[in-house]
């Protein structure tokens, strides 16, 4: 059948037509032949067993009288049949008796298992017995042994008049198939042609014409059909492929094409941008050469098979792709399979989602940020209450039991203390919030002069010694100066200065119950003093230490801790250092104490050092001559003002709206005004106004609650001659009305 492939269509009608009939006659004739061998053979068994039943019946009376010579003679009438070559009668054991051997040759008697008529064939020779009965009693048994010459002779002839036929046959067969293979071919010819000419022309608008209605004009009809099928096809297909380029090289997303073998054989322009190669470099690539992790993508695509002969749908994947360049950026993947011509493609869209990843980054990152200032908010309101709540509680309970007549001289200055000493916590408190809301606000000021270092840790020293001793403290506190001269300054903010080191010292009291609490500095190179405060305190954990200087962080924000605090202090002295142009840092060990350190830049200056007066000298003020304006809306403070003042004799007024202030300015004399900066009707910064307009002489010293950077300006700009915040402290406050009367 292989040659087959190589003959042309008229040669195959024709091969074929001849290999159909040949095969045919072939088949037919072998089983002719098959039959007339068994014929022949059939015949040749018959003619024996009926000269053998001849012989037998003649031997009948020899066998009895035991005549073996006239059994011999019987026997030879085998010699007239040519093909007999032995002959042998027996007795009924097997015992001989008589026999006819043509050739005298030596010739052996098969064994049979019963005594009973029977023959077979064997290659050369057809065996024959035949039982020898008389009276059906057996007297022996008739053994012929016949040559197969003659039946080969007449076989032989037989197939050689068979061929002769076959030949004859499978002549008249080729020049019939001559003959009709024009007929069917040549139809069939032009037909070939039509499509080879459509194949190498891609030309479906070809028609080919029918000559007759019969089963190749059918034939033509479906060609022609087909061919009208493939030609809207075809155009179809190629409207497709345009829309589909344009909309390729427009997308955004890379749009890749795979064949079977997981190779690139489309490429986008979007695709060119991303990974940087062009479609030239990259189409017959293995596509897994643009990931560094080929793992997860063979587990991605093994995913994607499994998706063949279902309902259309595709899988995503998030991963690490490789530029060109060599640098990784991130990309989400979108695959799904395609049948194609019967081949099965996988269509994969690349995302470059490397921004939105880091936006995602981002706001993990801020909602991470929001949750923990949340959190921390959340405990630094419940840590308020208790540090609001506490003093005030001191505060509320003494003030309570001071109104009783049965209190002591002793335990009402013991009361009074207290309450001064959770006054002065609060403020404290509140100082901390102004401050850590101003420096949010970049609206805190430093303000440079000359700081006498030693003098500075001299007084923190003496104040934090003070209150170790009344506080019964069993620890030590040590100064370790850095310079011996006590004119040794540095240009800076002594006030934050100051805040910083109280700050570091108190949180060093807070956490030391024993052993001692150092503090001091040393001159660095490069222009810089390095101060510390070491204490012996309890430690902070090596993963707390960034916490602690968080606002509103905390190293424990539980209910149960036995140290006070709002979590300001430390991070306040952070930004205070900061501002101030050094840095902060921290060791610490659980249980063996911490060491703070913070640097500053200084530039050398010497000035000479002031004594502090160990008690500033109350002053004896008589101001009955004076008229002071306390414009004032709350009367707890009016009253407190009103007290305060009361021993300098001053004449007091009172006005409780900036308006009403005003109406007695025109009308009273006004030595002095303490205005309220918030007040109904008319808020202080107005009322000061009006009031300079009609007398620009009348001192005005605002006195405020407002803390916040920017204040003081503010009062300064509506003509207030000075400032002074609540809670006022009565030595400020009659220091800055004294200016004004002096």
């Amino acid at each position: 059948m292989k040659a087959l492939q190589n003959l042309s269509i008229k040669n195959k009608v024709i091969s074929v037509i001849l290999l159909v009939n040949i095969f045919s006659i072939v088949i037919g004739f072998s089983i002719v032949i098959y039959q007339s061998v068994e014929s022949f053979k059939e015949e040749m068994a018959n003619n024996i067993r009926m000269s053998s039943r001849v012989i037998s019946e003649y031997a009948q009376i020899a066998i009895s009288f035991e005549d073996s010579i006239r059994a011999k003679d019987i026997l030879k009438e085998f010699s007239t049949i040519p093909t007999v070559e032995y002959a042998q009668i027996n007795h009924p054991v097997g015992k001989y008796f008589a026999s006819y051997n043509r050739h005298n040759q030596l010739h052996s008697v098969p064994r049979i298992e019963k005594n009973i008529s029977q023959h077979f064939f064997d290659d050369k020779f057809l065996h024959s017995f035949e039982l020898i009965i008389k009276n059906n009693k057996e007297l022996g048994i008739l053994y012929v042994k016949t040559s197969k010459s003659e039946l080969r002779e007449k076989i032989n002839h037989f197939i050689w008049s068979i061929l002769g036929l076959v030949v004859f046959i499978t002549a008249l067969v080729f020049f019939l198939a001559q003959f009709f293979q024009k007929i069917i071919s040549k139809p069939i010819l032009k037909l070939a042609d039509v499509t080879q000419k459509i194949s190498e022309e891609a030309d479906y608008s070809v028609r080919v014409q029918k000559q007759n209605n019969d089963e190749i004009g059918k034939l033509y009809d479906n060609f022609n059909h087909m061919l009208i099928e493939i030609q809207h096809h075809e155009t179809a297909l190629q409207e497709s492929e345009e829309k589909f380029k344009k909309m390729s090289e427009s997308a955004f997303d890379a749009m890749i094409l795979l064949n079977e073998k997981g190779h690139v054989y489309f490429w986008n322009i979007a695709a060119e941008k991303i990974f940087g190669y062009a479609k030239k470099d990259i189409v017959d690539k293995d596509f897994h050469c643009l990931f560094p992790s080929s793992r997860e993508l063979e587990i991605f695509f093994m995913q994607i098979e499994n998706l063949k002969d279902k309902i259309p749908e595709g899988k995503s994947l998030e991963t690490i792709a490789l530029h060109k360049t060599g640098k990784e950026f991130s990309v989400e993947i979108s695959a799904g399979v395609l049948n194609i011509k019967n081949k099965w493609n996988v269509v994969c869209i690349v995302k470059d989602i490397t921004e939105r990843k880091h936006n995602e980054l981002a706001l993990r990152k801020a909602k991470d940020e929001a949750e923990e200032s949340d959190r921390l908010k959340s405990a630094f309101l419940a840590n308020m209450s208790h540090e609001i709540r506490t003093p005030m509680n001191s505060i509320i309970g003494f003030s309570e039991l001071l109104k009783s007549p049965n209190v002591s001289f002793e335990k009402r200055n013991k009361y009074l203390d207290i309450v001064s000493s959770n006054g002065k916590m609060l403020l404290n408190l509140i100082d901390d919030i102004i401050d850590i809301s101003k420096i949010e606000a970049g609206q805190l000021k430093i303000r440079y002069v000359e700081c006498n270092i030693n003098a500075v840790l001299t007084e923190l020293f003496s104040s934090f010694d003070e209150r170790r001793k009344k506080g019964g403290y069993e620890f030590d506190l040590r100064l370790k100066k850095g310079s011996p001269d006590m004119n040794f300054s540095i240009r800076t903010d002594p006030f934050r200065f100051r805040q910083i080191f109280a700050n570091l010292l108190g949180n060093a009291y807070k956490f030391t119950e024993e052993g001692f609490i150092e503090f001091g500095y040393s001159i660095k190179e490069n222009n810089i003093l390095q101060f510390y405060v070491r204490d012996t305190g309890i430690g902070i954990p090596q993963d707390k230490l960034k916490i602690i200087f968080e606002r509103f962080g905390q190293v424990d924000d539980s209910y149960t801790k036995n140290t006070r605090g709002a979590g300001l202090g430390l991070s306040i002295t952070q930004r205070l250092v900061e501002l101030l142009g050094g840095e902060i840092s921290v060791d610490s060990k659980v249980g063996m104490g911490s060491i703070f350190y913070f640097t500053l830049p200084y530039e050398k200056i010497f000035v000479p050092v002031k004594e502090i007066p160990s008690q500033i000298p109350e002053p004896k003020i008589d101001w009955s001559e004076k008229t002071i304006l306390i414009a004032e809306d709350e009367e707890d403070n009016f009253m407190l003002l009103e007290e305060l003042l009361s021993d300098t004799k001053a004449h007091i007024l009172h006005a409780t709206t900036g308006k009403e202030a005003v109406e007695i300015v025109k009308k009273t004399q006004i030595h002095l005004v303490l205005m309220d900066i918030n007040m109904p009707e008319m808020d202080g910064y107005e009322a000061t106004r009006l009031i300079k307009k009609m007398n620009k002489n009348i001192p005005v010293v605002a006195q405020t609650a407002y803390a916040m950077s920017g204040e003081r300006e503010k009062s300064s700009q509506a003509g207030c001659d000075n400032y002074i915040t609540k809670p006022i402290n009565i030595n400020e406050l009659l220091s800055t009305i004294s200016k004004f009367f002096q």
